[in-house]
């Protein structure tokens, strides 16, 4: 897990990646963050890179340093300050998302409860609206968050080589199409990691029902291989 009692700082944690108040608590929150990291982020990076990740959260560079003095700090630290940043956010959002129910409730021996407000109190639930909105809100910013991800471990996959052994990367070295870009360059898509989700199960099947048949087996083969090869030359490249 990449948030802790130890450095939640009434709340100052979660509040460096997304707008919260500073006193929700990590007892409300630890279930919600510790399921979205292992729902979300350990089967996107497998489980060697998420590894690493918590590894970066428990032993790395500290944020807040490299924020102040980004010039003292190595290329290395300032890749893995930048990579614990974006798998925070996207980890905070999803947990609220996913947990938005759960968070906006009670669980007791009484059973399901729901905050009430009276009119002595400053603040009162929001409008059926507003919770909408935000849902949706929290839904697009984790997803659009873990595009990033990739395409930032992508990019350093020399400086992250545990990223190469999980199934996102190797589905990404036979693709055709392979990220959400992709799909914005020729249909605009606003550069939504969910649609491009959504989209898996249809690419795949013009790929081997209209684009196979269209080209042959052989020349399909061929293709499939060169950008597998491709994905490889590339990083080896970077190791040069």
């Amino acid at each position: 897990m990449i948030f802790s009692a130890e450095k939640w700082n009434n709340g100052k944690e979660l509040k460096a990646v997304m707008k919260v108040n500073t006193a929700i608590s990590f007892d409300m929150m630890e279930a919600p963050l510790r399921n979205a990291f292992r729902q979300y982020l350990v089967p996107l990076l497998g489980d060697a890179m998420a590894g690493e990740v918590v590894e970066i959260y428990r032993f790395g560079p500290n944020p807040d340093v490299l924020e102040q003095n980004t010039e003292g700090a190595t290329e290395r630290e300032q890749l893995d300050s930048c990579l614990l940043e974006i798998c925070k956010r996207a980890n905070a959002n999803l947990a609220l998302w996913n947990d938005f129910d759960e968070i906006s409730m009670r669980i007791t021996d009484a059973g399901f409860q729901r905050q009430k407000s009276d009119n002595n109190e400053s603040f009162q639930q929001v409008y059926k609206y507003q919770e909408d909105n935000l849902r949706t809100s929290l839904r697009n910013k984790g997803f659009n968050a873990l595009d990033e991800l990739l395409e930032f471990l992508y990019a350093h996959i020399a400086e992250y080589p545990e990223f190469a052994t999980s199934q996102a990367y190797q589905d990404r070295k036979s693709a055709i199409v392979r990220s959400t870009a992709d799909v914005n360059d020729v249909c605009f898509i606003n550069g939504s990691r969910i649609i491009f989700l959504r989209l898996q199960p249809h690419l795949k099947f013009v790929e081997e029902m209209l684009l196979q048949p269209a080209i042959g087996d052989k020349l399909y083969e061929h293709l499939i291989d060169g950008l597998v090869n491709q994905s490889e030359d590339e990083g080896r490249r970077k190791d040069v």
